[in-house]
C-alpha cells in the first residue's frame, strides 16, 4: 500500500536508526517520487550541477562513478535532512561539504544528505556510487549485437529513472547543469547532450570531456556509448549526426532522416521566431528501445522499429518523418521550457504531436499529413470513451501516476485540443502566443497557466471557460446535424451536441458543416460554424440546395464524433469517390464504429470494405480500409458460427490474394495487401500455401521479395496454428542470426499450441526479473502467445495469472506490464473471462496505476466485444 513513510514507523530499518533529528526524513521509501516530496525539496533547493564521472565497458555487470552535486538551500532549509535520489544502486562513499558522511544511510531508493553537514547557500555533495547495466531498457541499458559481439549502451529516464543512472535531484522543475567525463574502450563513441570538447587516449580506453550544458531537467539529459556507425550532415549551421549499430547500417537510409530534420529546424526555427538553442543535433538509433523516441536534449534516442529491412512503404517514411518532428518541437516545448511537474506532461506532448503535424503540412514532401493526424485523433476517441479516460489536465500525485497517463489522451486528444484552440483564436495569434511563452519562460519551468496566459494574450481574449471545458472534463461530444427542406432547399437545420452519461459536458466547438449533393447536380458546400449547448440553429444553412448527405466534421475540425446512420452505408458506399481524401478516411472510419457501437455486425463491414475499397485511389486511405476490414473480420472470426466463419474466410483470403496479383508491380498497395494475407489466413489451403512459400516463393509475382521479416510473419502464422515448423525454425534462425532474428524465434516458439511451453511462458512473463528476461525478450514471447484461436489453451492458465498480479505489481518493473497483459490476458471474448476479469479489478486497488489501468482497458474490450457477439445473436 502507499502509505507515506515517516521515521517512527520505517526509518529504523530502513535507514539504520532514527535516534538523532536528522534521521526523522518525511518521504515515501518507494521507487517513486511524490508531487508532495518534489514540491517541498523544489522550496529548499536551487542552482543545481552535476559534475559526473563515469566509466563503461562492455563485459563488467555493474559500471561504477563519482558525481559532485552542486546546489543552493534557500535560507532555513539546511536545519532537515535532504535527500537525493538513487534507484538500485550501491552508494561507495558520500561527502557533504567535504566532510565524510561515516555510515551514508541509503534504502536503495535515495540516500540521505544529513543536517548536521548542510548549510544555506552554496552546498557541495560527492557520491561514490556503483548500478548494474539495466535489463528493462530505463536508466543505463547495454545491449550486445549477436552478429558481431559488438556493444551498445543507451540511457531512457523519462519521467523517473535517471536516477538509476546516477544519484540528483530527480524531478522536472530542478533543472541543473551537467558536465560529464566518461571513459570508454577506445572504439567506442560517447554522445552526450553536448558537443565532447576533449577525447584523449589512456591505454585501450578513451576519456571523453562534456562540458557544462544549459539548465535542463533531468530525464532529457543523456549517456549514449559503443561501436555506433555515424552519419553526418548539416541544417544551417547546426550539425546533424545519425547513429545505429554496425550490422543494421545497411538498412540505415539517411535520406529518409537528414531531411525531414533538416526541414523541421527550418520550420520551427521560423514558427518560434527563437533559432534552436543547443548547438548540436543528435539522433541514436538504439537497439531495444522501449518507446517510438525520446527527446533528450540534441541526443534524441530513436527504435530501431523505424529500420525496415525489406521495401519501405511511403506510409512508413511518414510516420518516421513525424516521430522526428515531434521529437524536434520537444528542443524548445519541453527541454528550453519545461513543465514543472508531471501533470503538464499532456501539454508537454501534444504540443509536439500537433507542431509536428504542421510542420509536416508545410515543410515536408507529406502535404497531406491530415490523413496521418486524423488517425492519431481515432486513437483518442478510442481512449475517451473508456473507463479510463480522464481529463486532459489532471492531477498527478506521483511518478507512477504519471508512468501511467502516457496514452492517447495526453497524446492524442490534447494534441486535437491545441487543434480547436487555434481555431478559435485564430492562427496568428497562437503563433504569436507559442512564441511568447517560450521566449518569457526559456530555461525555465512553466504550468498550464503561464501557456494559456501567453495564447490569451495574443489573442485578447479569456480562455478560462474554454480551459474547463476542454482541459479539465473527460469524454468526447456527439455532433450530428438535423435539417429539414422546402422546395428543394434547406428549410431549417439544428446542430445536435451529445454526451456520454458518465461525462456529461457539452462543450464550446468550433466545426464545418459539409453538405454534399451526389449525381448530376454533384456538389459539396462547406459551412464553419461555433456551436455549444445541446441544439445550435444553423441560420446560415437556411435556402442551400437540399443535400443528399450532411456531415458535422467535414475537414476534421472539430474533435467530437461525428455519426453515421447505418441506412446511409450503401449509399456512401456508391459515392465515396465524391468525396476528397480526407473525407473518405473519416467515412471509412465512421462506417467501422457502427461495427464498435453494436449497429451492424462484422460481417456487414468486412462485405462493404471488400465491394468498396478497391475503387479507392489513395494507398494511405486504401491502407486504413484495410485495417478496418482485418478488425471487423477479427470480431466475425472470434464469434461467428465456425461453419460459417471458414466459408467467408476461403471468401476473405481468396480476395485478397486476388487483389495482391492484381497490385501494381511494386507499389506500396501491393505490400499492405501481402501483409493482410499473411493476417488473417486461416483455413488449411491458406496455411498450406504460405508454407510453401517459404520453401519456394515462386507462386509470388517476380517483382515481390520475400523479405526476411515476412518470412518471420509467416512462421509465426504457422507456428500458432499448429503446424509443425521445426524444421523451418531451424532454417529460418540459420538465415537470421541477428538480433531480429532471436526475437522472431522466440515469438514463433511462443506461438506454438504447446501447454508445456505456454506454461514455462507464463512463469516467465509473471516473474520476468527471476526469469532474466529483458523487456524486449519478453515483448517477443508476448507477442507470440496465445492466437485467438488458441483462446481455451488460454482461458485455462487465466486463474494463474490473475492470482498473481500483486505480485507482478509489487516486484515487476511497469515496462514488463504490457507483455504480461498483452500476451498472458487481453480480450478474451468470454462470459467467464469476465467475471474473473471483474473480480481482479474489484481486488486491485494496490496495483501500480498502470497495471490497473491496462486491466481496465481489458474489462471494456472484452465487454464490447460480448455486446457485439449478442448483436450477431450470440449471447
Amino acid at each position: 500500500m502507499r502509505t507515506r513513510w515517516h521515521c517512527a514507523l520505517a526509518g529504523a530499518i530502513l535507514l539504520g536508526g532514527c535516534a538523532e533529528e536528522e534521521a526523522a526524513v518525511s518521504r515515501h521509501p518507494g521507487a517513486f517520487l511524490t508531487k508532495e516530496d518534489a514540491a517541498a525539496r523544489s522550496l529548499r533547493v536551487d542552482n543545481v550541477t552535476y559534475a559526473l564521472d563515469i566509466a563503461l565497458d562492455g563485459e563488467a555487470a555493474e559500471y561504477a562513478g563519482q558525481v559532485r552535486i552542486g546546489f543552493d538551500l534557500a535560507p532555513g532549509a539546511a536545519d532537515a535532512p535532504l535527500t537525493v535520489d538513487f534507484a538500485g544502486g550501491t552508494v561507495a562513499s558520500v561527502s557533504v561539504n567535504d566532510e565524510q558522511v561515516g555510515d551514508p544511510r541509503y534504502n536503495g531508493f535515495f540516500l540521505v544528505l544529513p543536517a548536521a553537514k548542510l548549510r544555506e547557500g552554496a552546498n557541495v555533495a560527492r557520491i561514490a556510487f556503483s548500478h548494474p547495466y539495466s535489463k528493462d531498457g530505463n536508466g543505463l541499458y547495454r545491449f550486445r549485437d549477436p552478429v558481431d559481439q559488438r556493444d551498445y549502451l543507451y540511457t531512457n529516464f523519462e519521467p523517473y529513472n535517471q536516477n538509476r543512472l546516477f544519484p540528483s535531484f530527480d524531478q522536472p522543475d530542478l533543472k541543473a547543469r551537467f558536465s560529464t567525463i566518461a571513459t570508454a574502450p577506445a572504439d567506442w563513441q560517447v554522445i552526450s547532450v553536448v558537443p565532447e570538447s576533449e577525447v584523449t587516449e589512456e591505454g585501450d580506453r578513451r576519456r571523453w570531456v562534456f562540458p557544462e550544458s544549459p539548465p535542463i531537467s533531468t530525464y532529457i539529459y543523456a549517456l549514449h556509448a559503443g561501436h555506433y556507425r555515424q552519419w553526418d550532415a548539416m541544417a544551417g549551421e547546426i550539425p546533424l549526426r545519425l547513429f545505429a549499430r554496425q550490422s543494421l547500417a545497411g538498412y540505415v537510409v539517411p535520406e529518409h532522416w537528414f531531411p525531414p530534420t533538416q526541414q523541421g529546424f527550418a520550420f520551427f526555427e521560423r514558427y518560434f521566431d527563437i533559432p534552436y538553442p543547443f548547438g548540436k543535433y543528435d539522433q541514436v538509433i538504439a537497439p531495444h528501445f522501449n518507446a517510438g523516441a525520446m527527446e533528450n536534449l540534441g541526443a534524441v534516442t530513436f527504435s530501431e522499429r523505424f529500420l525496415r529491412r525489406g521495401a519501405i512503404t511511403r506510409q512508413a517514411r511518414r510516420s518516421l518523418a513525424s516521430v522526428i518532428l515531434h521529437e524536434m518541437a520537444h528542443m524548445w516545448f519541453g527541454n528550453l521550457v519545461t513543465m514543472d511537474w508531471w501533470n503538464g506532461l499532456w501539454l508537454n506532448e501534444s504540443f509536439a504531436s500537433y507542431m509536428a503535424h504542421l510542420a509536416m503540412l508545410e515543410a515536408t514532401e507529406f502535404t497531406d499529413d491530415a490523413l496521418n493526424a486524423f488517425r492519431s485523433k481515432v486513437r483518442a476517441y478510442r481512449a475517451d470513451e473508456r473507463d479510463t479516460t480522464h481529463p486532459i489536465e489532471m492531477p498527478t500525485p506521483t511518478t507512477d501516476d504519471a508512468f501511467a497517463n502516457f496514452d492517447a489522451i495526453t497524446y492524442s486528444k490534447g494534441a486535437a485540443t491545441l487543434n480547436q484552440l487555434r481555431n478559435l483564436v485564430g492562427p496568428d495569434a497562437f503563433r504569436e502566443g507559442v512564441s511568447a511563452h517560450l521566449k518569457d519562460r526559456a530555461y525555465d519551468n512553466a504550468a498550464i497557466d503561464d501557456f494559456l496566459g501567453a495564447i490569451s494574450a495574443a489573442a485578447g481574449r479569456d480562455l478560462s471557460d474554454w480551459s474547463k471545458e476542454w482541459l479539465h472534463t473527460p469524454g468526447t461530444n456527439s455532433v450530428a446535424v438535423e435539417f429539414e427542406c422546402e422546395g428543394g432547399a434547406i428549410s431549417d437545420a439544428v446542430v445536435e451536441q451529445g454526451a456520454p452519461d458518465a461525462w456529461p459536458t457539452l462543450r464550446m466547438h468550433r466545426t464545418q458543416l459539409g453538405f454534399y449533393r451526389f449525381g448530376a447536380d454533384a456538389e459539396v458546400r462547406t459551412l464553419p460554424i461555433v456551436y455549444a449547448g445541446i441544439y445550435t440553429p444553423v441560420e446560415a444553412a437556411r435556402g442551400l440546395p437540399c443535400p443528399d448527405f450532411v456531415f458535422a466534421n467535414h475537414g476534421d475540425w472539430d474533435y467530437a464524433r461525428a455519426t453515421l446512420n447505418p441506412a446511409a452505408l450503401d449509399q456512401l458506399g456508391q459515392h465515396l469517390d465524391a468525396f476528397e481524401p480526407l473525407m473518405r478516411s473519416m467515412l471509412w472510419q465512421s462506417a467501422f464504429e457502427l461495427v464498435n457501437d453494436s449497429a451492424i455486425a462484422p460481417l456487414a463491414f468486412v462485405d462493404f470494405a471488400l465491394a468498396h475499397m478497391g475503387r479507392e485511389p489513395k494507398d494511405e486511405v486504401f491502407g486504413q480500409a484495410l485495417g478496418l476490414l482485418q478488425s471487423a473480420w477479427s470480431y466475425h472470426r472470434r464469434l461467428g458460427e465456425e461453419e460459417a466463419v471458414v466459408q467467408d474466410a476461403k471468401r476473405l483470403e481468396a480476395h485478397l490474394w486476388g487483389a495482391f496479383e492484381e497490385s501494381v508491380a511494386g507499389s506500396d498497395r501491393r505490400l499492405m495487401l501481402f501483409d493482410a494475407y499473411v493476417g488473417t489466413a486461416a483455413t488449411g489451403a491458406a496455411l498450406s500455401a504460405l508454407d510453401n512459400l517459404l520453401a519456394s516463393p515462386t507462386g509470388l509475382p517476380d517483382d515481390f521479395e520475400l523479405d526476411q521479416d515476412r518470412r518471420w510473419s509467416i512462421l509465426r502464422k504457422l507456428a500458432g496454428h499448429g503446424v509443425d515448423v521445426a524444421e523451418r525454425l531451424a532454417a529460418e534462425t540459420a538465415r537470421d542470426p541477428s538480433d531480429q532474428g532471436e526475437s522472431s524465434a522466440l515469438t514463433v516458439r511462443a506461438a506454438r499450441p504447446d501447454p508445456e511451453q505456454q506454461t514455462i511462458h507464463v512463469e516467465q512473463l509473471l516473474d520476468p526479473h527471476q526469469a532474466g528476461l529483458k523487456v524486449a525478450e519478453a515483448r517477443s514471447i508476448a507477442g507470440g502467445l496465445f492466437p485467438s484461436n488458441q483462446r481455451e489453451l488460454q482461458l485455462a492458465i487465466v486463474p494463474q495469472v490473475f492470482a498473481a498480479l500483486q505480485s507482478v505489481s509489487d516486484n515487476v518493473d511497469p515496462s514488463y506490464f504490457g507483455a504480461v497483459t498483452g500476451g498472458l490476458l487481453g480480450t478474451i471474448c468470454d462470459a467467464g473471462y469476465l467475471e474473473q476479469l471483474e473480480a481482479a479489478i474489484a481486488d486491485s486497488a494496490d496495483l501500480h496505476p498502470s497495471l490497473r489501468k491496462r486491466l481496465l482497458d481489458m474489462r471494456f474490450d472484452v465487454r464490447r466485444c460480448l455486446a457485439i457477439g449478442e448483436t450477431m445473436g450470440r449471447g
